[in-house]
């Protein structure tokens, strides 16, 4: 299942939409909207009030900004909300107990999302979403696609192929004894133009430089990789907790034993999220 951030990352993809958000109204906030002939939303947020709980929450509200000027938006009440989640399969699961808002923000994003030009993905990760929710399978029919190896996988062949060819070369005898010929064969006598001829000149072979990967972690950038790789599966205010901590200008500072343990224990917190993801959806 997808968060809302994941979404609108995926709905900036369409070419059209030049910025999106979405916002959750508190019953303290100053908040109203209007449709029609002009269309207009104003939300004030209470910063001194201290109802700020799930059970104070009205409204649920999205935005986007069209690269032609114009805008939208989409408001869904707590209760509109709150049906969506009783007919969701895994209404009791982590996602709904524990990151009701970010459920909320996401449920009308994807509402909103039916008046856009969406892209093949936001289209894609929308609809597996939607089967999640309600506990079918996400199993759907994608068109045979050719396999494409990462540079990566490609770098690692090369360098195979070349260590192959180094070690062939190098196994190679460079003294070939002659044939034994067990016919005899009349020899005629030598004359002073009858010179034997050179050996062939025999070069080693010089193995070919191999060009070393840097292991996982040590480009400042993996780290930062890492974490979009699993946007979708990490609560947002962890996922900018992280990319701060881990910024490619703070990592660069790093000595390359820190950046290997650091990138570790990123890995294992990745992978923890997505393991509680998975058996969300399992439970679901």
């Amino acid at each position: 299942m997808s968060n809302w951030r994941g979404l609108i990352e995926l709905a900036r993809r369409s070419g059209e939409v030049k910025g999106i958000y979405s916002e959750v109204v508190y019953r303290d906030d100053e908040f109203s909207y209007r449709r029609g002939y002009d269309p207009d939303l104003v939300h004030v947020p209470n910063l001194e009030s201290q109802a700020k709980d799930d059970d104070d929450i009205t409204y649920f509200y999205a935005v986007v900004f069209y690269k032609d000027g114009w805008k939208d938006f989409e408001v869904m009440t707590k209760a509109q909300v709150d049906a969506i989640r009783g007919r969701a399969q895994a209404k009791a699961g982590p996602a709904w107990t524990y990151f009701y808002s970010e459920q909320g923000r996401k449920t009308v994003i994807k509402r909103l999302s039916k008046r856009q030009p969406l892209s093949p993905e936001f289209a894609k990760a929308a609809d597996l979403d939607d089967r999640a929710v309600m506990g079918e399978s996400q199993e759907i029919d994608l068109p045979e696609l050719a396999e494409v190896k990462s540079k990566t996988e490609q770098l690692a062949d090369d360098l195979a192929k070349k260590a192959a060819k180094i070690k062939k070369t190098a196994e190679a005898p460079t003294d070939v004894p002659e044939p034994l010929n067990t016919i005899a064969e009349e020899v005629p006598p030598e004359t002073e133009n009858d010179q034997p001829e050179p050996p062939e000149e025999v070069t080693e072979a010089v193995p070919e430089e191999v060009e070393t990967v840097p292991a996982p972690g040590q480009n400042p950038r993996d780290f930062g990789a890492l974490l979009d790789k699993h946007l979708p599966e990490i609560p947002s205010d962890t996922f900018m907790e992280l990319k701060r901590k881990y910024a490619a200008k703070r990592v660069s500072e790093w000595t390359p034993m820190v950046r290997s343990q650091e990138y570790a224990k990123l890995t294992d917190i990745v992978n923890e999220f997505a393991a509680r993801e998975k058996a969300a959806a399992a439970e679901g």
